[in-house]
C-alpha cells in the first residue's frame, strides 16, 4: 500500500534476526523471528529478559518483521535492555477464524517455553540465553488484541505489556457492521474485494483436494485492501463465535480471569479511524470495574492509527509512560 517501504529492513540493522517455524499445518509452516542486539553475549549467570510482540494488521495482513509496524521505541527498549524479541506469524482471516488463530497463539506459547533457550543456545554458540519469568508482551492493533489475549491466558508468566492501539471490542459494530468508515481517509472499498477473495481461496481449494487453505504471512502487506474492506464491511463477527467467551478480552475480564499483577500499559490515538479509541476505553473500565488492583493505565493522545510511528524510546511521553511497566517486568 502507498507510503509503506516493505523492502527498507534498515530499522533492524542493528539486530540478528533468526526464523523458525513453530508450527505445521499440513505442508504450511508457521513462523516466528528471534532478534537480538548485535555484539552482546550473556554469561551462564545471566540470562536475558524477553519481550513477545505481535503484529498489526487487522488479523488479514502484514508479517511479525512488516517493517513499517514495527516500532523503533520497542527496538530502542530491547536494545537499552539486552533483550530477545520474539514476534511470530499466525494464521490470518478469512482463511481461518479466530478460534484458529488462539489455537496458534497456545501453541507459539509452548513453543517459547519448550524451544527458546535451546533454539538461542544454537543460533548464538552459547552466548545468549533468555530468562523465562523476565516476559514483556507487546504489539500493535491486532497485536494488541493477541497481545491481551496471551497476557490474559498467562497472568501469572507474564509480567507486563505494552500495547498500542490494540483491537478489543470485536463484539462493536465497528467490526460488525457495514457503513461508511473513512479508514485513514480512504473511500469505502465494495464488498466484492471479500467475496471474490473467497472465490479464489475456495478454487485453490478445490485444486487441492479441498484442503483448508492456510495462510500465515503477507510480508509485503498486498492483503492491505483486504483488511480495510473487512473492517470497513463489518464482517469481523462471521470469524469471532459469539458463543465463545475466550475470543472476547473484555468478556474474559468479566468472566473473572486476570490480568497480570503488575497490569500494562494501552496507548491510542484520540483521533483514530481504524480502530475506535471507545474499545480501548470500554477495556479500562473494565479493568477498572473487574481487576482493580492491578496498575493498568490507558493513555491517550491526539493522532490517528499509527500516530507513534517515528515514536523513539527517548521520548518523553515514552520514557514517562513505559517507566513503571518496564521496571516492573525487569525486577
Amino acid at each position: 500500500m502507498a507510503g509503506f517501504s516493505p523492502d527498507d529492513m534498515s530499522r533492524f540493522d542493528d539486530f540478528d534476526i533468526f526464523t523458525t517455524p513453530y508450527k505445521q499445518i499440513g505442508d504450511h509452516n508457521i513462523s516466528l523471528n528471534v532478534l537480538y542486539a548485535k555484539g552482546f553475549s550473556s554469561t551462564s549467570t545471566s540470562a536475558q529478559p524477553i519481550i513477545i510482540r505481535f503484529h498489526g494488521g487487522g488479523l488479514v495482513a502484514a508479517d511479525s518483521l512488516f517493517p513499517d509496524f514495527f516500532g523503533y521505541w520497542l527496538l530502542d527498549l530491547a536494545k537499552k535492555h539486552r533483550a530477545i524479541i520474539v514476534t511470530p506469524n499466525h494464521r490470518l482471516l478469512p482463511e481461518a477464524n479466530a478460534t484458529d488463530i488462539l489455537e496458534d497463539l497456545d501453541d507459539f506459547w509452548t513453543w517459547v517455553q519448550s524451544s527458546l533457550p535451546d533454539f538461542l543456545r544454537a543460533k548464538s554458540q552459547d552466548k545468549v540465553n533468555c530468562d523465562l519469568k523476565r516476559i514483556l508482551i507487546a504489539g500493535e492493533s491486532a497485536g494488541g488484541y493477541l497481545g491481551l489475549q496471551l497476557a490474559l491466558t498467562h497472568p501469572n508468566e507474564i509480567r507486563t505489556f505494552l500495547l498500542q492501539y490494540p483491537m478489543i471490542d470485536m463484539k462493536s459494530r465497528w467490526f460488525t457492521e457495514s457503513f461508511e468508515k473513512p479508514l485513514f481517509g480512504a473511500p469505502q472499498l465494495p464488498r466484492t474485494i471479500i467475496d471474490d477473495h473467497l472465490v479464489k481461496v475456495k478454487a485453490r481449494e478445490a485444486a487441492t483436494g479441498n484442503h483448508k487453505i492456510v495462510e500465515s504471512s503477507d510480508p509485503r502487506f498486498e492483503r492491505g485492501p483486504l483488511m480495510l474492506c473487512m473492517i470497513q464491511q463489518g464482517v469481523y463477527n462471521d470469524y469471532f463465535d459469539v458463543k465463545k467467551p475466550i475470543l472476547f478480552p473484555i468478556e474474559r475480564l468479566e468472566n473473572g480471569e486476570r490480568l497480570p499483577s503488575a497490569g500494562g500499559l494501552i496507548w491510542h490515538g484520540k483521533e483514530d479511524s481504524a480502530v475506535p479509541v471507545e474499545g480501548s476505553v470500554r477495556f479500562s473500565e473494565a479493568v477498572k470495574k473487574h481487576c482493580s488492583d492491578v496498575n493498568f493505565s490507558l493513555l491517550v493522545r491526539p493522532g490517528d492509527h499509527g500516530f507513534d510511528i517515528d515514536a523513539r524510546l527517548n521520548d518523553a511521553w515514552v520514557e514517562e509512560a513505559l517507566k513503571p511497566y518496564v521496571t516492573a517486568w525487569l525486577v
